[in-house]
């Protein structure tokens, strides 16, 4: 009996040193204590969770992600946290290896109506999907992060606001979607009199970085989502088709809705760095950077893609509302970055479509005015151009303008346009031309 005793606690006592195998990771977050939530391991959640007061989430160097139940429990789109009007969400990663995130799969990041703050962590979104069951490419365009004005807040003047400080967003489709309430007579805007724009409010700012093939994105829709003030501040915005990729060759800034993008610093680049349909752009510092060749393709309608350049301005079809005025001025820089013997597009103004009254454009204006007496400087290609679709009908022409004041152009200007470009007591290093 001793003996078989001394066998079982020499057992006990080897099973006691052998490892136990790690837990799997939670399906739930901890509980908050005094509004803070802090992980300690991993989790992943089955259901979206709702933002209801004031909320700090610190990833602490660990990730949150989602189930293949989050997407198929959602009723509409699905998300990994929701933010209620009024409520307010910080997001940081206090580890000192920063590797904390928000991994969102065929799933959205976050669904802000009140108030997101980021100060560090990670958030990105792989295989996304815009309707949930649809699997085809076309449909791959996820968020992760997105910004909506609900009827209740626009009704109650309710600000949503999203803050950018620091982090990185990615995704192989949209990092930031920012919806208003519309222009008069559409959306939630439908008996109002004005665009706010003073509701919907995003700031880019710091060290923030943001990279994917649509990095920030509003949506057209004949004005039914227009609204919103993007202040870009500092930061890195880069448009990259593939994440992974080194090569900025996707649209940074996509702005096709009534909104004011005001940008003072940071660095924003893409094969289309910005493409803007509508509303206003002031850039007043800052780097613009192309990094593509032109390749003579035309503006196309429903998204980015087509025509290349640092900045591209223009109304490609219908469903575009309101006039374009941009504004190049102070220490901004507008450069192409692309190297070979074709043209490097720094701006790109197209009179597209704009005397087609059946669009109701002829009753437009695009605008775009460049004013180096602070320092602006345009490194690459000027162009003004009409339709460059082969045998597509449009109205070109119209209230389209393009002005150089006080402004050094490293690089050739050509108007190819039914209308005038102004140059005036700026020193152009390249060719002019008037085709």
């Amino acid at each position: 009996m001793k003996k078989l005793m001394s066998v079982l606690l020499a057992l006990v006592l080897v099973l006691a040193m052998v490892p136990v195998a790690a837990s799997a990771e939670s399906t739930e977050l901890p509980t908050p204590v005094d509004g803070v939530i802090t992980l300690t391991e991993n989790v992943e959640l089955s259901s979206s969770y709702e933002v209801t007061g004031s909320l700090t989430l610190d990833l602490n160097g660990f990730t949150i992600s989602n189930s293949g139940d989050l997407v198929s429990n959602a009723d509409a789109l699905a998300y990994l946290f929701r933010i209620d009007e009024g409520a307010s969400l910080t997001l940081r990663d206090s580890s000192s290896g920063g590797v904390g995130s928000l991994s969102v799969d065929n799933a959205r990041g976050i669904l802000n109506n009140g108030t997101f703050i980021m100060e560090s962590g990670k958030i990105e979104a792989t295989s996304t999907q815009a309707v949930v069951g649809e699997t085809t490419d076309n449909s791959k365009w996820g968020y992760c992060v997105v910004n909506a004005v609900t009827k209740d807040s626009f009704a109650n003047n309710k600000e949503v606001v999203c803050e950018i400080r620091g982090g990185t967003l990615e995704s192989d489709a949209y990092g930031m979607y920012i919806q208003g309430a519309g222009v008069p007579g559409t959306g939630l805007n439908a008996s109002g009199t004005e665009t706010r724009n003073d509701l919907m409010l995003v700031t880019i700012s710091g060290d923030a970085e943001i990279t994917a093939s649509m990095a920030i994105g509003t949506n057209a829709s004949s004005g039914q989502f227009a609204g919103f003030t993007l202040d870009i501040e500092g930061g890195a915005i880069h448009g990259r088709d593939n994440v992974n990729s080194e090569t900025d060759d996707g649209c940074a800034l996509y702005l096709p809705a009534v909104g004011i993008t005001n940008i003072s610093g940071g660095t924003i680049s893409g094969g289309q760095a910005i493409r803007i349909c509508a509303g206003e752009l002031n850039i007043t510092s800052g780097e613009i950077v192309g990094t593509t060749e032109g390749d003579d393709s035309d503006l196309i309608a429903g998204g980015s893609g087509g025509t290349q350049g640092a900045i591209v301005v223009g109304k490609a079809s219908g469903g575009y509302v309101g006039n374009v005025n941009v504004h190049i001025s102070g220490d901004a820089v507008v450069t192409n970055t692309a190297e070979g013997e074709g043209t490097k597009p720094a701006i790109v103004v197209s009179d597209k479509n704009m005397s087609n009254d059946s669009m109701g454009y002829d009753d437009l204006a695009i605008t775009v005015t460049v004013d180096g007496t602070e320092g602006a400087e345009i490194s690459g290609d000027v162009v003004k151009v009409s339709n460059l679709t082969t045998g597509a009908k449009t109205q070109d022409g119209g209230n389209t303008s393009l002005t150089i004041s006080n402004t050094t152009v490293s690089g050739n200007v050509t108007n190819q346009s039914k209308t005038g470009l102004t140059i005036r007591d700026t020193t152009i290093n390249g060719n002019v031309s008037n085709t």
